[in-house]
C-alpha cells in the first residue's frame, strides 16, 4: 500500500505500511545530510520498526547498514520506497507475525465499553467512540489515541498480545473511573505472585488463585458487582497469605543462602590468586570467577533483603538458580586454581648463573 506521511514530534518523519498479512509497522525516515552513527542502533518499539535513508543519485550510505535499515530515492511517495520498507520489515528487531486484523481490536475495545448495558454492535463509530474514550489517558492508551489511524493501528499490535487483553485494559480503565482503585490493586497483587508449579507445599495457594480468577474478570465489575466485591474481598485475604508465606520462604531462603556462602568462600578467595595465575600464565576459569562473584552478590542481596518481602522474580516454591550456580562456579574456579598451580610446578626452574 502507498505510505501515509505522519510526523510524531519525537522523529523527523514516520511513514506507515501494511504487510500482505494486514500488520502495520512503521519505518523512521532520514535523509543523507541527517545521518549520525546513532542510527545503527534499532529504533525504539513505541517509535518505529525500522528505518529509511533516502539518498540522491549520486550518493551512497555513510556505512553498511543493517538488514532492517533500507535505503531508496529522494522521493518518499514512490513504489521504490514501498519496496525498500518491505524488504526491511522482516529483518526488524520488533517485527510481529501475522495476528489479528486492527479491526478485531476496535471492536472488542468498543463493546468493552458496553456494560452493564447490553451488548453493542460495533457500528462505523466504533472507533471514534473508542479513541475519544483513551484520549488524555495516561500512559500507553493515551498515545495510541493521538497516533492518527495507521500509527493507532499499528500501536494496537505492538501493546496488546490479542483483542482481549485490549478490553482488558479498557475495561481497568473504566474501573478506575468508577473508583475501584482497591480492586484494581488487590487483583494486580494476585496476579503478581509468582508460585512455582513444582512447590507442592504451596498447591493451595495456586487452586485458590485459579478458582477467584473468572469470578475477578473486570467485566463482572459491571455484571455481577456483589459477587465481584466477594470476590475482591477473597483476593485480599489470598494476598495476605502469600504475604506470609512469602515472608516464611524469604528467611529460609536467606538462611541456605549464608551456609553457600560460606561453602564458597575459599573459591571466592581463590580468584584473586586466580587472577595472578592467569596473567602470567595462559587464562583458565575466567568465566568461572566472573559467574561466581554474579551469584555470589546476588545471594548477598537476597539476605540483605531479609525481612522486606520476597525479591522480584523469586517464586515461592523456588530456590533461585544463583545458589545452584555459586556452588558449580565455586568448584570450577578451585579447579581451575589447582590446574594452574600443576602448570606452575611443571615449569622448569630458571638456571642459576650466581655461582
Amino acid at each position: 500500500m502507498s505510505p501515509v506521511p505522519s510526523w510524531p514530534p519525537a522523529s523527523p518523519r514516520v511513514i506507515y505500511f501494511r504487510d500482505p498479512f494486514g500488520t502495520y509497522y512503521a519505518v523512521e525516515v532520514f535523509t543523507r545530510s541527517e545521518w549520525r552513527d546513532s542510527l545503527l542502533d534499532p529504533p525504539a518499539r513505541d517509535l518505529a520498526d525500522a528505518r529509511l535513508l533516502l539518498l540522491g543519485a549520486a550518493e551512497a550510505p555513510p556505512v553498511p547498514l543493517p538488514a532492517w535499515f533500507a535505503v531508496s530515492s529522494l522521493s518518499i511517495d514512490t513504489p521504490e520506497v514501498a519496496s525498500a520498507a518491505a524488504r526491511a520489515w522482516p529483518h526488524s528487531p520488533w517485527f510481529r507475525p501475522p495476528g489479528e486484523l486492527p479491526e478485531a481490536y476496535i471492536v472488542a475495545g468498543f463493546q468493552a465499553l458496553c456494560p452493564p448495558h447490553p451488548p453493542c454492535e460495533a457500528g462505523p463509530h466504533a472507533r471514534d467512540s473508542l479513541v475519544a474514550f483513551l484520549r488524555d489517558r495516561p500512559g500507553v492508551l493515551g498515545r495510541i489515541a493521538e497516533e492518527g489511524r495507521d500509527g493507532f493501528d499499528r500501536g494496537l499490535r505492538v501493546h496488546w498480545r490479542d483483542p482481549a487483553a485490549f478490553a482488558r485494559d479498557i475495561f481497568q480503565e473504566r474501573l478506575r473511573d468508577a473508583g475501584a482503585a482497591r480492586a484494581l490493586s488487590t487483583i494486580a497483587a494476585l496476579e503478581a505472585a509468582l508460585i512455582a508449579p513444582e512447590g507442592v507445599e504451596y498447591l493451595p495457594l495456586s487452586e485458590d488463585r485459579a478458582d477467584l480468577g473468572p469470578r475477578l474478570d473486570f467485566e463482572r465489575y459491571f455484571l455481577a458487582p456483589r459477587d465481584f466485591d466477594a470476590a475482591v474481598a477473597e483476593a485480599a485475604d489470598w494476598v495476605e497469605r502469600y504475604r506470609r508465606q512469602a515472608d516464611a520462604y524469604h528467611h529460609r531462603l536467606a538462611d541456605e543462602g549464608l551456609e553457600i556462602l560460606r561453602g564458597v568462600t575459599p573459591a571466592v578467595s581463590a580468584v584473586e590468586v586466580l587472577d595472578r595465575f592467569n596473567r602470567s600464565s595462559r587464562p583458565v576459569g575466567m568465566e568461572a570467577s566472573r559467574r561466581l562473584l554474579t551469584s555470589v552478590e546476588s545471594i548477598q542481596a537476597l539476605i540483605r533483603a531479609r525481612g522486606s518481602g520476597l525479591p522480584a522474580g523469586i517464586m515461592l516454591g523456588r530456590a533461585p538458580a544463583e545458589f545452584a550456580e555459586a556452588r558449580l562456579a565455586a568448584a570450577a574456579v578451585l579447579a581451575a586454581v589447582d590446574v594452574q598451580r600443576r602448570r606452575s610446578s611443571a615449569r622448569p626452574a630458571a638456571a642459576d648463573h650466581t655461582a
